[in-house]
């Protein structure tokens, strides 16, 4: 699993989809469990942490549109 990780961030890295050193090798970092080593229920986990995290509240900021200082204001004249 990591190791296929890390063939896609090679490839991202190598076709210029991010900025150099912005990923990491994935190599190494990633555990199965001995419970579930072929991911049978892993669907179901994913699932339910995004079910989780999608009911918890997000602040959203818009940014600022520029705007010109002296800029006159249509229909007022």
């Amino acid at each position: 699993m990591s190791e296929l990780l890390d063939r896609i961030l090679t490839e991202a890295r190598s076709a210029g989809w991010t900025e150099v050193g912005a990923l990491r090798s994935v190599v190494g970092t990633i555990d199965l469990t001995e419970d579930d080593p072929n991911l049978e229920s892993a669907d179901a986990y994913i699932r339910t942490v995004f079910a989780q995290s999608a009911r918890q509240p997000m602040f959203v900021k818009e940014a600022k549109t520029a705007q010109r200082k002296n800029a006159k204001k249509a229909g007022r004249g």
